[in-house]
């Protein structure tokens, strides 16, 4: 198997957090880094946790969700997941596994997908942002085998040529085209930059 930074293999109810200083709560903080390895975070257990961690810098997967049934109800909240270095086939989330929820998260780097969601069913989506930069790259990515119970409430940024999302294998270059096809992101803002992107 790729070597990961924290790697739990059929595990269920593990928490990962970065904890608050309080006895120095002076002292400037940080969020634990998962850096350096083929992947930051890799769950193939059910119920676990992932929150307030940086994953940057993996070579594939800032973070790894790939079990099936026996790693489905997993929480991803309030991490910051970028620059996945391989820059051809490299995803900044990968989820295949059911009923995971992703809240509060960035996404950000030059990785082909932000998120992607291989045979992923009733992922929920909200409150995070999404950033792809460069031709051929995706904020997300979900494949015809996924569904999402719940997206709504995030933030798409594409720049430089990228594209909001690939739906069931076919790309959406905005978030209108991806809202129409997906049913999905009503409330979700775009932003494009003005050098590269869509006005």
């Amino acid at each position: 198997d790729p070597a990961a930074c924290f790697k739990v293999n059929g595990g269920t109810y593990v928490h990962l957090t970065t904890a608050t200083n309080n006895p120095l709560p002076s002292v400037p903080q940080r969020w634990m880094q998962l850096t350096g390895a083929a992947m930051g975070w890799w769950s193939r257990g059910p119920n676990n946790h992932l929150s307030r961690v940086e994953a940057v810098s993996n070579s594939l997967w800032g973070v790894l969700i790939n079990n099936g049934l026996n790693s489905s109800n997993n929480l991803i909240e309030n991490c910051l997941i970028r620059d996945a270095q391989d820059t051809a086939s490299g995803v900044g989330m990968y989820n295949g596994s059911p009923r995971t929820v992703i809240a509060n998260c960035t996404f950000a780097g030059k990785a082909k997908y932000g998120l992607r969601l291989v045979s992923a069913t009733q992922t929920w989506l909200q409150n995070n942002i999404f950033t792809a930069t460069g031709g051929g790259n995706y904020a997300l990515n979900k494949d015809v085998n996924s569904t999402l119970s719940f997206s709504d409430f995030n933030l798409f940024s594409v720049t430089n040529g990228a594209s909001t999302a690939v739906y069931n294998g076919l790309p959406q270059a905005t978030l209108a085209a991806w809202r129409s096809v997906s049913g999905r992101d009503a409330s979700s803002l775009e932003r494009w930059a003005s050098a590269g992107g869509h006005p």
